[in-house]
């Protein structure tokens, strides 16, 4: 566990000339799913095995035990702004998900780890925004039975 730690700081320590050139940090953890934050003003305290990056005083915690890969960035995993699902439109907001939709239907937005983040019913007619707390990152976007992927940033 030491060694991983000490791996773990030495790269955070050799990447830190390099962070001003980046605009996001990318986390991975084992399972595969991926945490991506902004690298402008992110700070990052190891501490009882876990790796905590603060962004505006929002804190991210990974266990190390879980961190299979850290690195900067300047890309994000898609360029997608907005996507057809059906006949819905599914649009990526700040720290949210904005759908268009044609007729009533059930919303579900997931991480890629499967877990469930927000639900709820969107009008048809309306710009129904879900998720408004919602970190950086990929999503999947469940609309009725049509289900997509979008990066909210």
């Amino acid at each position: 566990m030491k060694y991983l730690f000490l791996i773990v700081a030495f790269l955070q320590i050799g990447l830190t000339a390099k962070a001003d050139d980046y605009a996001y940090m990318v986390f991975q953890n084992a399972d595969g799913s991926e945490t991506y934050l902004e690298a402008s003003g992110l700070k990052i305290v190891y501490s009882d095995g876990r790796l905590i990056a603060t962004q505006s005083s929002s804190p991210t915690t990974i266990e190390l035990s879980d961190l299979s890969y850290m690195a900067f960035t300047n890309e994000l995993p898609s360029g997608i702004s907005s996507v057809k699902t059906g006949t819905n439109l599914v649009k990526a907001g700040n720290g949210c998900v904005i759908i268009e939709a044609q007729d009533n239907s059930q919303v579900r937005i997931y991480s890629v780890g499967g877990v469930l983040v927000a639900e709820g019913e969107a009008i048809a007619g309306n710009k129904n925004t879900f998720g408004q707390n919602l970190k950086p990152g990929l999503y999947i976007v469940s609309v009725g039975i049509n289900s997509t992927k979008i990066v909210v940033r």
